[in-house]
C-alpha cells in the first residue's frame, strides 16, 4: 500500500481491512500519535465491515476514513496539525470536491472556520452548512465511540447518516473548515451512489426519519431548529423518492 501523507513529523497506524463484495479492499489509516485517519469502504455493501473493526482497534486518540476510491490532499494533517494538537475539539470537519479523475485539482475557497458546539454543529448539517452527514471529511475523537457506545449500525447502507447525529449530540466542541481537503471520485461505477435497491431505498429513509423523530434530537432543538430539522428531512425524502424514480425501482416495489 502506497500512502503519502505529506511530512513526516507523525508516525501513522495503517489498518487493512476487506470492505464489501463491491469494494475490494479498504485501506484505513491512523495517526498513532496526534490523530488517526483511516479509511472507509468506498461501495459498502456495509461500510461498519471496516469502520467498526478500526473504532475497536486503533490505538491512536483520532480516527477517521477515506473511501478505498477516494483519497485526501497531502497537506490534510499538516494543515490540520495545530488544531488536531490542541486538544479541544472532538470532532474536526473539512470540506470536499467531487471529481471524475485523479488529474482533478481541487481548490478551495478563502479559508473560513467556526468552532461550534454539538448541538451546532447538527444544525449546521441540518442547514446545509460547513458540515456534512458523511464520515470521511471529519476526524473524530476515539473516545466520542467508545465512551458513548456508539457504533456504526451493521449491515445498513448510508450508516454515516445514522451515525454523525449521535456523535455531535455526544461531542462538546467541533471544529469545522470549508478547506477542501477530500477527492470524492464520482465516477466510480461500483460506488453506493451509482445504483439503487429496495435495501439501500429502505436504509435511507429509515435514517432521515430516525433522525427527525428522535427523542434525542427534537429534546434539543428550540422551535426554530425543529422547522430547520423538518426541512432536511423533507429534503431527504425527497431525494429518495426521486433517485427511486429514476432508478426505475418504484416499478419492482409498488407495480
Amino acid at each position: 500500500v502506497e500512502f503519502k501523507v505529506g511530512n513526516t513529523r507523525y508516525e501513522y497506524e495503517i489498518d487493512l481491512y476487506s470492505g464489501s463484495v463491491l469494494a475490494n479492499s479498504t485501506e484505513q489509516y491512523g495517526r498513532q500519535q496526534s490523530t488517526q485517519a483511516p479509511t472507509q469502504p468506498a461501495a459498502q455493501e456495509s461500510a461498519q465491515e471496516g469502520q467498526q473493526p478500526t473504532t475497536q482497534a486503533a490505538s491512536g486518540e483520532y480516527i477517521g476514513w477515506v473511501d478505498s476510491d477516494d483519497w485526501i490532499e497531502p497537506n490534510t494533517f499538516s494543515d490540520l496539525a495545530e488544531v488536531i494538537e490542541s486538544d479541544q475539539y472532538d470532532i474536526i470537519s473539512f470540506n470536499r470536491e467531487f471529481v471524475k479523475s485523479e488529474d482533478d485539482i481541487i481548490k478551495s475557497d478563502s479559508k473560513q472556520s467556526k468552532r461550534l458546539t454539538g448541538k451546532e454543529a447538527l444544525v449546521e448539517m441540518f442547514s446545509y452548512g460547513f458540515i456534512t452527514g458523511f464520515a470521511n471529511d471529519k476526524i473524530y475523537r476515539k473516545a466520542l465511540f467508545t465512551k458513548n457506545n456508539i457504533q456504526f449500525p451493521v449491515g445498513k447502507y448510508y450508516e454515516d447518516l445514522g451515525t454523525n447525529y449521535k456523535l455531535f449530540l455526544a461531542a462538546k466542541k467541533i471544529y469545522a473548515t470549508n478547506q477542501k481537503y477530500y477527492h470524492y471520485l464520482i465516477d466510480n461505477p461500483d460506488a453506493i451512489t451509482k445504483s439503487w435497491n429496495e435495501q439501500k431505498f429502505e436504509n435511507m429513509i429509515g435514517f432521515y426519519k430516525e433522525i427527525y423523530y428522535s427523542d434525542a434530537v427534537r429534546s434539543k432543538l428550540n422551535s426554530c431548529e425543529l422547522e430547520i430539522a423538518k426541512m432536511f428531512f423533507v429534503d431527504g425524502m425527497t431525494h429518495s423518492l426521486a433517485s427511486l424514480y429514476k432508478s426505475n425501482l418504484y416499478k419492482l416495489l409498488f407495480l
